[in-house]
């Protein structure tokens, strides 16, 4: 009578070898499969937003959405949304202030909240420990967010911007989906916007003052990127432009020596963001709506 013979340990070892090769060859490319995906369902995300974004202009003389709240809220960085999302902060005062901005501007547009998230962010909060985010209207969902609108177009109109399709509208916030709340990047310095330069546009730059013609200077953010680094797919991002089209292009490095024609920042060697290339007035110089193709640049004019 024949016996059934079992794997002995020796073999039991062969096969668990062999499979922990296998998943160490193959799990890299699940990953980067599934990274692809959802760098392809974030472009259509902005792609959708340009739409919003387009309505948005011809539905408003052909201007861009605010880049602040209110003449008394310069530089106000953060918002809700939706707008009533705060329980405390949902009176039509707040909630006028708050439907100027990101998702609530373009809401009339996307009827949907939803394409604001890219899939390959993490959640996170806006503002740590914000105790306005423990008094939610109930029944309204938080918005969570992933991309900043460039607050140098603010209030600026479609024939301020001359190439378009240089000048981003939307890039990302490198790896987050901030929940319920959201940020302007480039925007308005709180310090240099008095109420009587509403609506603070920065859609030029009077080097001789460091002002624009509006009499207002602008700023931009770092600590909105996840670990100090911009990459956000394959070494680059997805941004949405001024003419309502998107693309992923290059962004991030190492090196000091970027190029500021095609390069918004400088990085550490580490590639933590070091400074941003700005003008004379602040603004970020690829985010400039008066940004040309062949512009001249001043190295010195860093800001940190």
């Amino acid at each position: 009578m024949s016996q059934k013979r079992g794997f002995t340990l020796i073999e039991l070892l062969v096969v668990i070898a062999i499979i922990s090769v296998l998943a160490a060859l193959l799990f890299p490319v699940f990953a980067q499969s599934r990274e692809k995906a959802w760098s392809t369902a974030c472009l259509s995300n902005l792609k959708q937003l340009g739409n919003a974004y387009m309505l948005y202009v011809q539905d408003h003389d052909e201007l861009f959405p605010l880049n602040s709240q209110a003449p008394t809220r310069p530089g106000t960085r953060a918002f809700y949304s939706p707008p009533n999302l705060v329980a405390t902060r949902s009176s039509p005062e707040h909630q006028a202030w708050y439907g100027t901005q990101g998702p609530n501007a373009v809401y009339a547009y996307t009827r949907s909240y939803e394409i604001w998230a890219c899939p390959s962010g993490s959640p996170a909060d806006l503002i740590p420990e914000d105790p306005e985010m423990r008094n939610l209207t109930p029944g309204v969902r938080p918005t969570e967010i992933s991309y900043l609108y460039n607050g140098l177009l603010g209030a600026g109109s479609q024939a301020e911007v001359r190439y378009p399709a240089l000048v981003p509208l939307l890039w990302e916030a490198a790896g987050s989906r901030w929940r319920g709340a959201g940020q302007i990047n480039p925007g308005v310095h709180i310090r240099f916007a008095p109420p009587s330069a509403w609506p603070f546009k920065l859609t030029d730059c009077n080097p001789n003052t460091g002002l624009s013609s509006g009499g207002v200077r602008g700023t931009w953010y770092t600590q909105v990127f996840k670990g100090g680094r911009p990459e956000t797919h394959h070494g680059g991002q997805n941004w949405l432009y001024a003419d309502g089209h998107a693309k992923w292009r290059k962004i991030g490095g190492n090196t000091m020596n970027t190029d500021p024609a095609k390069e918004p920042f400088r990085y550490n060697p580490d590639g933590t963001i070091h400074s941003a290339w700005v003008d004379d007035c602040w603004r970020m110089l690829l985010f400039r709506p008066d940004l040309e193709p062949e512009m001249s640049v001043h190295p010195s004019t860093i800001f940190t």
